[in-house]
């Protein structure tokens, strides 16, 4: 038998005898480190500025940049991800995740998508891997929000999270928001008599940084949004890749995705049911 083959017969057994859960903490133990952090610090330093330039100088998407059809393709109603190049920054012990994405919503603006994305009270209630979430303070364009997120792709996670908001109106067509969260803490046994949190930077590392970028831009009749993200998470060990692969590199893609759809989603739905309660009340 080979080692690999041993590890998943292992997992397996676990899996299957429902030894999994407290096995987890052993099994996926990861530890953030001061070089892993400093690499992905670097990128986000080499990242950011360009961020802000576009939005200042109203320069091109950055996700149209990396594909000519993206364009048409928002316009069509498609909400385009693109897998973005990141610095070339080597990230020890870890991973870093370049993703973006863009609509177009031809009904919608920009003043009336940041009203949502700042609704932080109700974002458990629009957001399906938003568990629970409340804004915990405001002061001038700074918002500080607290989030606990799910996510699940074979394995699944817990999160308490804390994220401070920027809101910045470089242009009289364009908001700029910059997203960073500030902590993330794995929860165990969420939701149980034994709930706790591990200590940040020593858990199962699916996600040790998270930095969102969004910019919306009121032209072409309607609004388009593009949301950069930036997140780091631990590397793929070896032996366990078949189980932390998935979750590792297929969360990041697919929980912005879900987060530019949904958004869009809510917005139209809110109109709807305001249309109904109007017509209900001639």
């Amino acid at each position: 038998m080979t080692p690999l083959s041993g590890t998943r017969l292992f997992l397996g057994v676990l899996l299957a005898a429902g030894a999994w859960a407290p096995a987890r903490s052993e099994a996926l133990a990861a530890k953030l480190r001061p070089e892993t952090v400093r690499a992905f610090e670097r990128m986000v330093r080499e990242t950011e500025p360009d961020l802000e330039r576009r939005a200042r100088t109203g320069g091109e998407f950055l996700v149209f940049e990396t594909d000519a059809e993206a364009r048409r393709r928002a316009r069509s109603g498609e909400v385009v991800i693109v897998k973005l190049r990141p610095p070339k920054v080597k990230v020890p012990h870890g991973k870093a995740h370049y993703w973006g994405g863009i609509l177009f919503d031809p009904d919608r603006s920009a003043e009336d998508y940041l009203k949502l994305l700042l609704d932080y009270q109700r974002h458990q209630d629009y957001y399906s891997d938003v568990l629970r979430s409340e804004l915990i303070s405001h002061e001038g364009n700074r918002y500080h929000s607290r989030l606990r997120l799910y996510k699940k792709k074979v394995l699944s996670a817990t999160l308490n999270t804390d994220f401070e908001t920027v809101v910045l109106h470089p242009r009289p067509d364009t908001i700029f928001l910059k997203s960073i969260a500030t902590r993330i803490a794995e929860v165990a046994e969420p939701d149980t008599p034994e709930e706790h949190e591990r200590p940040v930077g020593e858990d199962s590392g699916f996600l040790w940084r998270q930095n969102s970028y969004w910019r919306l831009v009121d032209a072409d009749g309607g609004v388009y949004v593009e949301l950069i993200t930036l997140s780091l998470s631990r590397d793929i060990p070896t032996g366990l890749g078949w189980v932390v692969g998935p979750f590792v590199n297929s969360i990041p893609k697919e929980t912005l995705e879900s987060m530019l759809s949904t958004t869009r989603r809510v917005l139209r739905d809110n109109v709807r049911a305001k249309q109904r309660a109007g017509a209900a009340n001639l």
